[in-house]
């Protein structure tokens, strides 16, 4: 991460909100040891109610998630998550992207 990186994205083959305890862990440990790293989620947004419901609840309460319009360019944070919306159910999503592991899951 030098002086002209724009940020860091969670992103690419996979889920990354699947893992979101690892990806929140790693932000702390950057923002304890850097400021101003600007990060951002592209997720599939694609999970089941209960899942969704405890995502959400940690990336709201975890301290690393701009929640509201403040200036937080000093602090790391993830300031945003992107969604894309490839179809509105899992066993559509299932049928057009052909994930190895079904269900969203």
């Amino acid at each position: 991460m030098g002086e002209l990186d724009t940020g860091v994205v969670f992103a690419g083959v996979g889920e990354p909100l699947i893992r979101v305890d690892a990806l929140l862990e790693t932000v702390k440990i950057v923002k304890e040891q850097r400021n101003a790293i600007r990060f951002r989620i592209n997720t599939n947004g694609l999970y089941g109610s209960d899942a969704t419901s405890c995502v959400v609840s940690k990336l709201i309460h975890s301290g690393v998630v701009v929640t509201n319009d403040q200036d937080q360019r000093r602090d790391s944070r993830i300031d945003c998550i992107s969604v894309a919306l490839m179809c509105d159910n899992p066993k559509a999503y299932d049928d057009i992207m052909k994930p190895q592991i079904k269900g969203g899951k």
